[in-house]
């Protein structure tokens, strides 16, 4: 087994992966590099960064080396890396420039020369491109690829990634991530997102990101090629994408572009720098612009990855301990475009987080309308908590505000109660379920929900009332209300709605406080 998974939270794992060089521990991501045009030097990442896996070209090493004349050798040798190394396979450059002068059996072989740890197949990328034809064919000529490297593939020890294609086509993703999942990879890689990353479309990446992952079995590893902006990574995650890749870092800082996890900004454009990092503690954006130029883009460039791997180590801590739909709540509120990608995936959340834990050890953040899409509040729609038990002929319903209510409030009221009837006729009111079983107030995630709602509006309480009364079959079911006195929750004007437009009986009104 060449992954374990360790913690879940939606679909975002934190893994183990096993490699010949050493073990990975995902979500990770791989900071790409050109060893003839290093920006942060290989002793830098190791020694700063705490990097322990890069990744880097197979075919522009292939040139290099045949241009020269020289034989290839191991890449850990020509990087002075002891580290990971995942070499892609050139689809990339097929991608920018049409085509290479490579088979995909050139590409294994190369790969296996250079002793790498993680190997690409070569794919021919579909990108986004709107012909259905043009990518229906970059599918069929990756699978072809597939087959062709896997017949030529010697080395067992290295871990074969197998691409996914099919761009915005959902037919193609699924079928190209099922055609890729029976053949034996040992990771799984989403291709073809580079244009949409670089055009802020999220919401597009989240549904390729949700159609792929939907047919590649959960055990297996997956890539998210070319995502290498803070923004978006917490999204990816929590769709199942363990490995990362991007040079955005330093790529960003040619163009004196400041990523942060919040977007990203033109280093003329700032006054303050917004972080802590090594960087950004010494310097101010004035200095930074006073350098030589490849003095700042080498100080941007760091930056830029501090950054990025500061999100991957807060989406690490978020998996641990059951928080990582907040982060995404947050970092959707930081653009317009994640907001736009929020929307997707919460579109998406009943079906794709139907395994995430429900209960959690910290409590539950509702936001607004939206936040009711998160697992733990789906799950509980679907065992319709909120439903009142048609057998009930008597029912005792709590009218106390929330923040009101305590272990020994409500246990007193159960005491003092002669309960005729099972415990499920005594219902609490709840600010997103309406009444809910007062057994229910004990556990999770009820007595962990932390909202800003304090007190429920007038025509929210009116509506939980009207929903009360078409879940009973019979107006003859007897009701008594327990209300706090100091409170609104419940006035006099609701309870003769109750009793005179909605024909129910009020047997008994106990008020406390």
């Amino acid at each position: 087994m060449s992954f374990e998974i360790l913690n879940i939270d939606l679909n975002g794992r934190i893994g183990k992966l096993y490699t010949k060089s050493g073990v990975l521990e995902t979500p990770y991501f791989f900071p790409v590099i050109n060893k003839n045009k290093l920006i942060i030097t290989i002793n830098e990442l190791k020694d700063e960064f705490k990097v322990s896996g890069i990744m880097t070209n197979a075919y522009l090493i292939k040139k290099e080396y045949e241009n020269k004349g020289l034989e290839i050798e191991d890449i850990h040798k020509i990087l002075n890396f002891d580290g990971i190394v995942y070499t892609d396979s050139g689809g990339y450059q097929i991608l920018r420039y049409g085509k290479i002068k490579a088979e995909p059996e050139d590409i294994v072989e190369v790969e296996e020369k250079l002793n790498v740890d993680i190997g690409a197949i070569l794919d021919i990328p579909t990108g986004i491109k709107k012909d259905y034809r043009i990518a229906k064919e970059s599918v069929k000529k990756t699978i072809e690829n597939a087959d062709k490297s896997i017949q030529k593939i010697v080395r067992r020890d290295i871990l074969w990634v197998g691409p996914i294609q099919g761009g915005v086509f959902e037919e193609l993703l699924s079928l190209s991530a099922r055609e890729m999942s029976n053949k034996g990879f040992s990771i799984l890689a989403l291709g073809s997102p580079v244009e949409l990353m670089e055009r802020y479309d999220f919401s597009q990446l989240i549904k390729m990101g949700v159609i792929a992952k939907a047919n590649v079995p959960s055990g297996i590893p997956i890539h998210f090629f070319g995502a290498g902006h803070p923004m978006i990574l917490s999204f990816l995650v929590a769709l199942g994408y363990d490995i990362f890749d991007s040079a955005s870092y330093a790529l960003y800082a040619y163009e004196d572009r400041y990523i942060t996890a919040h977007g990203t900004f033109k280093l003329n454009e700032l006054s303050y720098f917004p972080c802590e990092c090594n960087i950004c503690s010494k310097y101010t954006p004035k200095e930074l612009k006073e350098m030589e130029k490849n003095e700042r883009i080498k100080l941007l460039a760091k930056h830029n990855l501090y950054t990025i791997h500061r999100e991957i180590r807060e989406i690490k801590e978020r998996i641990k301990e059951g928080t990582l739909w907040d982060l995404i709540e947050i970092r959707s509120r930081s653009h317009p475009k994640t907001f736009a990608a929020f929307k997707e995936l919460a579109r998406f959340a009943p079906k794709i987080f139907n395994e995430s834990p429900i209960f959690k050890r910290k409590g539950i953040f509702m936001f607004d309308q939206m936040s009711k899409e998160r697992p733990e509040i789906v799950y509980l729609r679907k065992k319709e908590i909120g439903k009142i038990e048609q057998k009930c002929k008597r029912l005792i319903l709590i009218f106390i505000e929330e923040d009101k209510l305590s272990n020994e409030i409500v246990k007193k009221i159960i005491e003092n109660i002669k309960l005729d009837e099972d415990k499920k006729c005594v219902y609490y009111l709840n600010k997103y379920f309406g009444f809910v079983p007062i057994w229910a107030y004990y556990t999770s995630p009820f007595n962990k929900i932390i909202s800003p709602e304090d007190v429920l509006p007038e025509e929210k309480i009116e509506e939980v009332i009207n929903h009360l009364v078409s879940e009973l079959s019979s107006k003859e079911v007897e009701i008594t209300i327990i209300r706090d006195k100091s409170s609104c929750l419940l006035s006099e004007k609701f309870i003769e709605k109750l009793s005179l437009e909605k024909g129910i009986k009020i047997k008994n009104k106990i008020d406390l406080g």
